[in-house]
């Protein structure tokens, strides 16, 4: 059962810095890694775990039931939150266990509520940025939503006064039925 650690750079300058002064140092140490089994990469932040020669030879290859891999954060295993869920099917799928060393969590059900956490933080950020677009457009004067009123508004109030059915009116003004109870609520808008 050995334990493989793996680490993500953007550059090799910065990988040769990182394994001598820095936290992935005392992941090493920490946790008894053998040389063998420290696995670096270089790579562009955009490239999805699955795609990178290194991990996807570690995962596929390398590593068998009941191994251990340990990474410095959540980042090295994914760049969304699709990817690192990936990561973790195929990890369960090969009995992998997995440590998340900066999160300090220990196994993949650990590892799967933090990242349905992360899921649920990421809607919350697009609901309030659509918040913010909406009030900022508000606040410049921005009509929002469907333009006010229809061409069709006046008759289809007249007609329904005169007891016509919405089908009916679709068919009288050759209008859509959906545009018909869009409009059937409201009174008539005197101009």
């Amino acid at each position: 059962m050995p334990c493989y650690a793996y680490f993500t750079y953007p550059d090799r300058v910065s990988m040769d810095y990182h394994l001598v002064n820095t936290n992935d140092k005392e992941i090493i140490k920490k946790y008894r890694i053998q040389s063998i089994y420290v696995i670096t990469e270089c790579c562009v932040s955009h490239i999805a775990a699955l795609e990178r020669p290194q991990f996807s030879d570690l995962l596929n290859k390398k590593t068998v039931a009941s191994d251990t891999l340990i990474v410095p954060n959540l980042t090295s295993i994914g760049i969304d939150a699709l990817d690192i869920r990936k990561v973790i099917d195929l990890c369960k799928r090969k009995n992998l266990n997995i440590i998340i060393h900066s999160l300090e969590l220990l196994s993949l059900n650990d590892i799967s509520s933090c990242l349905d956490d992360f899921i649920l933080l990421d809607i919350e950020k697009e609901k309030r940025k659509h918040k913010n677009r909406v009030d900022k457009a508000k606040k410049n004067g921005n009509i929002l939503g469907r333009p006010e009123g229809s061409k069709h508004h006046h008759e289809i109030q007249e007609l329904k006064d005169a007891g016509y059915s919405q089908m009916k009116i679709s068919i009288l003004l050759g209008i859509n039925l959906s545009t018909v109870k869009r409009n059937w609520r409201n009174g008539i808008i005197e101009y």
